[in-house]
This record gives structure tokens, C-alpha cells and sequence, in this order.
């Protein structure tokens, strides 16, 4: 269950509509974790989006710039 993203997708959108975004951060950390690295594109724009909605910048900056490790070809988009 844990190797399935749309599992994940779904758990996460949800959460996107609480308003807990310590435990939603987390759960997005664990699904990155639990996923192999390539279903991690699957995850990333719903958590960019989720971070960018949330006005949290220091946050936000650090979870672009971990997407950036992942996914360095999209490094001239951010700056």
C-alpha cells in the first residue's frame, strides 16, 4: 500500500483541504520517502502547490529548493 501514489494523492488532497499543515507537510515527507524516486512527479506539484497556497515563505523555500535536488531541470523556472 505504501508503494501505490494514488493512495498517497488522495490522502494528501485531502489533508490540503484541513487546516493542519504541520500534519500535511509531514504526510507529503513521508510519501516522498515511501515512494520510489520515480513516482516522486507524481507528488510534487500537489505539494508545491500546497505550499505556495499556504504563505508560508521560509516553508515554501525550503520545500522548492528540495523539489529543485529532484528535479533540476525546472531550476530556471524559480529564479
Amino acid at each position: 500500500m505504501y508503494k501505490m501514489p494514488r493512495i498517497w494523492l488522495d490522502y494528501c488532497e485531502f489533508l490540503c483541504m484541513q487546516c493542519q499543515i504541520t500534519k500535511t507537510r509531514h504526510v507529503f515527507n513521508r510519501a516522498l520517502q515511501a515512494l520510489p524516486i520515480s513516482q516522486h512527479h507524481r507528488i510534487w506539484p500537489l505539494y508545491l502547490k500546497f505550499v505556495s497556497s499556504k504563505g508560508i515563505p521560509e516553508t515554501a523555500v525550503r520545500i522548492y529548493r528540495r523539489y529543485l535536488k529532484f528535479c533540476s531541470e525546472d531550476t530556471e523556472d524559480f529564479y
